[in-house]
């Protein structure tokens, strides 16, 4: 995956029920300028965990780089975050929300890969 974008917020399902789960990374609100770090690589949230190195996100305060909402991003290309249900229950993603890193900044390229049931990756 080439990532330097943030996961806006990130709308998922377990396979098994109807009901929605939605990674909204409130928990990442935080009042200040500086761009903070995922110091352990991993975040949890409802039961999912994203995981990358290194993982950032702005902010509030952060001049150009707070995109209006918490959100992880990671600052090298070509970068892959990987996203796995915490328990290891099948899922599906039903939206997936991105913003540009940079204030007036140019979104790069982002390819999306998982791996079917049966064991089949797609793009």
């Amino acid at each position: 995956m080439k990532l330097k974008f943030f996961f806006a917020s990130l709308l998922v399902s377990l396979a098994t029920s109807a009901n929605a789960v939605v990674i909204d990374f409130d928990s990442l609100e935080v009042a200040n300028t500086t761009l903070n770090s995922i110091s352990s690589n991993t975040y949890t949230e409802d039961g999912f965990t994203i995981s990358g190195s290194p993982m950032y996100y702005a902010g509030q305060l952060h001049v150009d780089q707070y995109a209006g909402s918490a959100g992880l991003h990671m600052r090298s290309s070509y970068a892959q975050i990987t996203l796995n249900d915490s328990i290891n229950n099948v899922f599906s993603i039903e939206s997936i929300g991105l913003s540009v890193l940079q204030n007036g900044g140019a979104s790069p390229d982002v390819t999306f890969t998982g791996t079917l049931l049966g064991g089949d990756i797609v793009t």
